[in-house]
């Protein structure tokens, strides 16, 4: 019988790339990909040990984000507070563009179940892209700063889609 498959420990590069982060992660600091190439000795980029490296210090509480073209920089907490921004965006225009997409579909020569499946998908997308707004961001960031904990609960956050205001 087959031992189920297990996933294993990081590579060599990978922890050699790993402990050269930690080791010299200070809020500000880049590292310049040559020198995550030696820290590796290897093409750190081409194996994925550069990925792997950075959600392990992600795990650590270490953000950072990629420079074109330089390497890597470390963020401190303003920027790391700043950083979703651009999933946002990503959703956004993935979203937008899964919409535009499916309008090229022969809607009814789909079966119902079909049909079911294409207006879900479309309506989340719709939710998502919405969501997602500039406009919209403002009004949550609105009422985020009202609110005393900072946060602004689901209930409250659904009612700003529908027009409401409680």
């Amino acid at each position: 019988m087959k031992e189920p498959r297990t996933i294993g420990a990081a590579s060599i590069e990978t922890q050699d790339l790993y402990a050269y982060m930690s080791a010299t992660a200070e809020p500000g600091k880049v590292w310049e990909y040559a020198e995550l190439d030696g820290a590796a000795k290897t093409d750190a980029r081409a194996k994925s040990c550069l990925q792997t490296a950075r959600r392990m210090l992600m795990r650590d509480g270490v953000h950072t984000e990629a420079v074109r073209g330089v390497g890597i920089k470390v963020l401190n907490d303003e920027e790391a507070a700043r950083s979703p921004q651009a999933a946002i965006r990503f959703i956004r225009n993935k979203a937008r563009r899964t919409i535009r997409q499916t309008t090229f579909m022969e809607y009814d020569g789909l079966s119902n179940e079909g049909k079911l499946a294409l207006d879900t998908h479309r309506t989340v997308l719709v939710l998502l892209q919405r969501a997602t707004s500039v406009s919209m961001q403002k009004k949550i960031a609105g009422r985020v700063e009202e609110s005393r904990s900072g946060r602004l609960p689901v209930k409250e956050t659904l009612a700003l889609f529908n027009g409401q205001s409680e």
